[in-house]
């Protein structure tokens, strides 16, 4: 994530930061920009240069700096400034871990084989050279370490080479990572076949997203690379033997050059048609799917081609004994398949029915303002927040820049909270309107008793580096009561300027809306908490409040998700089932910080979970922030405002069965305008497509001739006039190509190449030479023109072939002359816009055919978009969007399911005040006929579901059902100890 800071503490001469692409514990990397506009990447070393890592890190840099091979990534500078150690190599395309990341999200189980075996003989083949050659050994082998350039790998990060004979007192441990070490690293004795061993266990990962040794702490690997078998079960059975060989304790044992491994994978492709792609089926054993981001770890600086800031995942524990017997050092692994560990078979699931239930009534005192807090707990709840922020502003009613509303965002990343106070957003957050809350390291944590009886002392050994949650539960609640009085003082705060407003003309009870993940570590770890805070410092106030909490989740139904998500969320289901009947009570005395987190109430009024609208391929996290910030902006609206409140307020049929147990709810919401905007998106497109067919078609029109002659009365060969008495040069009348007629100009562009579109560019060039900049110069001159005219015949060449590659259609314009017009005028403002960008310098950038498809459909949408109110074209634009087809699919999209758990739902349509189709939408709702139609201050139909009584049970099962084991692993991320949890029965 780009921070937007870029620091004076580090100027490289002649090179510019230009974003900051990675961090980590040691280290950031920037994308730099040298000259002549090439993109560099830059490792700035934490620290000064004399310091352990950084010195570290000068000292491998100095043994590799005479080393070339195409497969090393190119180390072109490094050099101490301001104390710091700099380093500036080539940036790559992605690395190995982003490459697995893209295969996931299309549905691969990782990398496919052919793809992946090209890519490990890559590194191979490096690994080997610093070996063989040069005596060198890498010893940091991991997926962010390779990256992808081009269709090949470049190994980088070269902080831990070392000489292979050497024995320094310097400790490699404290600087390797741990989940790709073998087992001599531990023993501080690396040996040539160390960097093979590494290897193997990033092919198994990139090809089956899982890993041979599962641990999640330090020791825990360093037990399980030194004693235990791997857990091969995942791998096709042929590379089986062969990965077990590589990852020998014995560094005797493993084959002699990582070449001879790759050589080995390679023979075995031969075998079984290497020519076809291989879809590796998930695992079968209880173990959840691997996840689609793999565990980072705080031990290594990030890649220097690092993009993004990864969570940490938890392997989930199976149900059955792992597979990890001691094994003697110095004895050869096993080449024996294990046999597959018997799958748990989880409680049957059985999809439940929704009901469709009326609307209740409108009652008019819940129309009025309320006032409200917004409370956002960890990255998904800021950024729900800001957007929510942005499209308020948009409408004039920035929330939390009034008297009826609040805001407050918590996270222990600076980086979000950051993010957030960016110019980014339409309206970012204040500064007072955030709260940093980092943990602390672990050593701070010695006496704290008060800590230490709720927590167990292992999560405190785990706390990472960067002092974030990191995806843990636990780690979340630690930070949350380290700062307990800064949490507490900012909730009074806020809540005393809402007071004032409730003793107004407003609602006496002041909601407070938490917005939060269920997978994350800092939202679902301190979401109970920061419920009963609040409810503490209100109830010391004397207010009444209304909490309620909107959770985002983007695990259900996605078998894809990471597996930490899942169990997060199992586990934050537990505890919210436990707290809304027995309370947020310890066995112990609750004292001191943690006092204010404790209580025997229910904590929430109302819970909903948002999961994703759809779970295709075109759905995204971005989606569902996007559509709880739009419910909770069309909350804030008085129509709508009156129309939802008296849902909530009217229990259904289902929420009475339950009493006093949770029940979840959650809604779906559908724009019309959404979907309009999609159809003017698809119109736009075939606008443009229109528009390109219409340059490269030989024009029949039977008014050319005449303007032809036109022309070539008035045209004439180019010349420079002398200059004018005051110095400027006056501007030639005609476009400076010699025979610049249209007949001329047909033949040099081509003899498919439209008359219309040849004079179109003469008529903009002629337009740019009669204009002059602030300083009386003409914009184009003589030898401008002729370039101008050079690219554009050689687009039209370019769009000649690719029309004929794809099947190029004008259906929707053809026989209607209404079309001709808007098809002339948007190759008219296309090529005015292209000659007005032109420059001299880069002729190239007119009109790129390589960016057209994104161009031209970018500049009818502008056009289209404007047109649309002109009489003369929308009745024909509207009929294209036909109302009924629109409607249906909006409310197809806003009736969503929690993996087929059942629910009563309400279905409300606002539309605007005038009401326009509404007999339209009475029609069209037939089948639907407890729908309840409300006029609203909306500018197109906006269609809501609200679905309650759903059992956090049934979601439990429907988890399990996808993720098998994640009960286990949810278990060992409960935040507290000293509660003995109700299990999700």
């Amino acid at each position: 994530m780009s921070t937007g800071l870029q620091t004076s503490e580090i100027v490289l001469p002649g090179y510019t930061l230009a974003e900051r692409i990675g961090s980590g514990g040691y280290a950031e990397v920037w994308r730099a920009e040298a000259p002549g506009g090439i993109q560099k990447a830059v490792k700035i070393v934490y620290g000064y240069y004399d310091d352990e890592f950084a010195s570290q890190e000068l000292k491998a840099l100095e043994r590799i700096k005479g080393v070339r091979h195409p497969f090393l990534l190119s180390l072109e500078r490094f050099e101490i400034i301001n104390g710091r150690l700099a380093i500036l190599t080539e940036l790559a395309d992605m690395s190995l871990d982003q490459r697995l990341r893209e295969c996931r999200a299309k549905g691969l189980t990782g990398i496919p084989r052919p793809e992946l075996l090209q890519y490990i003989a890559d590194t191979a083949e490096a690994l080997d050279f610093l070996s063989q050659r040069h005596s060198l050994l890498h010893l940091d082998i991991k997926p962010e370490n390779l990256l992808v350039l081009g269709e090949h790998i470049k190994v980088a990060d070269f902080g831990l080479v070392k000489e292979l004979a050497s024995r320094t007192q310097n400790s490699l441990v404290s600087g390797m990572t741990p989940t790709y070490a073998s087992p001599e690293m531990f023993d501080d004795e690396p040996s040539a076949q160390s960097d093979q061993y590494s290897l193997a266990i990033v092919y198994q990962e990139m090809l089956v997203a899982t890993l041979p040794f599962p641990g999640r702490t330090a020791a825990q690997l360093a037990k399980q690379h030194t004693q235990a078998e791997p857990q091969l079960l995942a791998l096709p059975v042929e590379d089986r033997p062969i990965v077990a060989r590589a990852l020998a304790k014995n560094p005797l044992d493993r084959y002699p050059s990582c070449k001879a491994f790759v050589d080995a994978l390679l023979q075995r492709a031969k075998d079984v048609a290497a020519h076809l792609p291989i879809h590796v089926p998930l695992p079968t054993p209880t173990a959840p799917p691997a996840p689609a981001e793999p565990a980072p770890d705080d031990t290594k600086p990030s890649s220097l081609n690092a993009t993004i800031r990864r969570g940490v995942e938890l392997p989930v524990k199976p149900r059955e004994v792992t597979r990890t017997q001691p094994v003697v050092r110095g004895e050869r692994a096993t080449e024996e398949p294990l046999p597959a560990a018997p799958a748990a078979v989880p409680e049957p699931f059985v999809p439940e029915e929704f009901n469709e239930v009326t609307v209740p009534d409108e009652q008019a005192e819940l129309a009025c303002v309320q006032p409200t807090l917004y409370v956002a707990i960890g990255g998904v709840g800021t950024q729900v927040l800001c957007r929510l922020r942005a499209m308020t502003a948009a409408d004039g009613e920035i929330i939390c820049c009034n008297d009826t509303t609040a805001a407050l965002a918590l996270d222990t990343d600076r980086d979000e909270l950051r993010e957030a106070c960016s110019g980014r957003w339409q309206s970012p957050l204040a500064s007072e309107d955030t709260l940093h809350l980092p943990l602390r390291l672990p050593k701070s944590y010695g006496n704290a008793r008060e800590i230490l009886g709720w927590v167990s002392r292992r999560w405190l050994y785990n706390i990472p580096r960067s002092l974030e949650t990191r995806g843990y539960r636990p780690l979340g609640r630690v930070a949350l009561v380290d700062h307990a009085q800064q949490v507490l003082a900012a909730l009074d705060h806020k809540l005393e300027r809402l007071a004032e407003s409730a003793q107004q003309d407003c609602d006496s009870t002041v909601r407070v809306v938490l917005l939060a993940g269920m997978g994350g570590g800092t939202g679902a770890g301190m979401l109970i908490d920061v419920a009963n805070a609040i409810r503490s410092v209100a109830r010391q106030r004397g207010m009444l409040v209304e909490v309620q909490a909107f959770l985002v989740c983007t695990c259900f139904g996605n078998a894809h998700a990471s597996p930490l998500v899942a169990a997060n969320t199992y586990s934050l289901l537990t505890e919210l089932n436990h707290v809304t009947e027995r309370g947020n009570v310890g066995a112990g005395e609750q004292t001191g910080k943690v006092k204010a987190f404790v209580s025997s109430e229910r904590p929430f009024d109302r819970v909903y979970c948002v999961s994703e609208r759809t779970r295709t391929a075109e759905g995204s996290t971005e989606d569902i922030l996007e559509t709880v910030a739009k419910y909770l902006a069309l909350d804030t609206k008085a129509a709508a405002r009156g129309a939802l409140r008296s849902c909530r307020a009217t229990r259904t049929a289902r929420e009475e069965v339950h009493g006093g147990t949770l029940t979840l709810q959650k809604f779906g919401l559908a724009s019309l305008a959404d979907r309009k905007c999609e159809l003017l998106r698809e119109f736009a497109a075939d606008l443009a497509a229109a528009v390109e067919h219409h340059w490269i078609t030989k024009d029949t029109s039977t008014d050319w001739p005449a303007r032809v002659q036109e022309e070539q009365r008035t045209a004439s060969a180019p010349k420079l006039k002398t200059p004018a008495s005051d110095g400027t040069a006056a501007p030639p009348a005609v476009v400076p190509v010699n025979d610049a007629t249209p007949l001329a100009l047909r033949g040099h562009f081509g003899e498919h190449m439209s008359l219309k579109f040849a004079s179109e560019v003469l008529a903009q060039i002629q337009r740019q030479l009669v204009a002059h900049d602030d300083c009386g110069r003409p914009r184009l001159t003589p030898l401008d023109a002729k370039q101008l005219v050079d690219r554009a015949r050689s687009v039209a060449n370019t769009l000649t072939v690719q029309l004929q590659q794809r099947v190029g259609s004008e259906s929707r314009f053809a026989g209607a002359p209404i079309w001709s017009g808007l098809i002339a005028e948007s190759s008219r403002r296309i090529l005015a816009g292209a000659v007005d960008k032109f420059d001299y310098k880069q002729p190239d950038r007119f009109l790129p055919v390589e960016g057209s498809d994104a161009l031209l459909p970018a500049e009818c949408l502008t056009l289209v978009e404007e047109y649309i109110t002109d009489p003369t074209y929308r009745e024909a634009i509207n009929s294209l969007m036909p109302f009924d087809d629109a409607l249906a699919l909006t409310l197809e999209r806003a009736n969503t399911d929690l993996l087929q758990c059942g629910a009563d739902r309400r279905t409300l349509v606002f539309v605007p005040e005038a009401q326009p189709n509404k007999a339209a939408m009475e029609k069209l709702l037939v089948d639907r006929p407890l729908a309840a139609i409300r006029p609203a201050d909306v500018d197109d139909v906006v269609i809501v579901t609200e679905d309650s009584g759903i059992s956090p049970r049934s979601l439990a099962l429907g988890l399990e059902r996808v993720f098998p084991g994640i009960a286990d692993a949810a278990r060992r991320l409960l935040t507290r100890i000293d509660i003995e949890w109700q299990a999700l029965v």
